[in-house]
């Protein structure tokens, strides 16, 4: 009864570690925040207008931003139909926009625009590919649909940490990010919990009813 209960209780782990998914990608910011621990947000509104500046920069949350050839610029709102201060890369467009967390996480989330050039749009659906790394080692690739004249959420949950990222476009867009979300994701109750309750509770009674006898 006794290896019973214990291969029970095992079995339930296995079936609850097996049952997770690798990633979960979200296109609506509330869905997102409300599946994950948030870490922090950096808003970008430190920044102050359009100007382009030399990188990498390091915003007061500890997030860095940086690209290939470290040309930036802030991006004042309604430049690229961002309706907040956010951040770019610069020229040349074949550069990814570049981000650093400052932390070890599991989930990362952001709005994002498209540039043309001078904030115009390219008037159609673009997309972003955004390749997670941990140090140098890649986790993950996720390609996403940037919308023009208003822009696009995207997030992501892995089941790996990660602790910077990249954007990059496939249209030679100049990538504008803005409210970037750093966080873990919230950790339910495993299913296998009951069953683990109830294979501890069956170990508790044989054992007081081989102590009594």
């Amino acid at each position: 009864m006794l290896k019973a209960l214990i291969a029970s209780s095992a079995l339930a782990v296995v079936m609850a570690a097996s049952s997770a998914n690798a990633f979960t990608i979200f296109t609506d910011r509330a869905t997102f925040e409300a599946a994950i621990t948030i870490a922090y947000n950096e808003d970008f509104e430190t920044l102050s207008g359009t100007n382009s500046f030399a990188g990498p920069i390091t915003m007061p949350t500890g997030l860095t931003v940086s690209s290939q050839s470290n040309s930036l610029f802030s991006v004042g709102p309604g430049q690229s139909s961002n309706p907040t201060e956010a951040i770019g890369s610069n020229t040349p467009s074949s550069d990814s926009l570049n981000m650093a967390l400052g932390v070890s996480a599991t989930a990362v989330g952001m709005d994002l625009f498209q540039n043309n050039g001078g904030g115009t749009q390219f008037g159609s659906d673009i997309t972003y590919d955004i390749s997670l790394f941990l140090g140098g080692s890649s986790v993950s690739t996720h390609t996403t649909t940037v919308s023009p004249n208003g822009g696009s959420f995207f997030g992501v949950i892995a089941d790996s940490a990660f602790d910077n990222f990249s954007i990059f476009s496939n249209s030679n867009s100049y990538e504008v990010a803005d409210n970037v979300t750093v966080g873990d994701a919230a950790v339910p109750v495993p299913a296998a919990l009951p069953m683990m309750a109830a294979g501890i509770a069956g170990l508790a009674m044989v054992a007081r009813r081989r102590k009594s006898a």
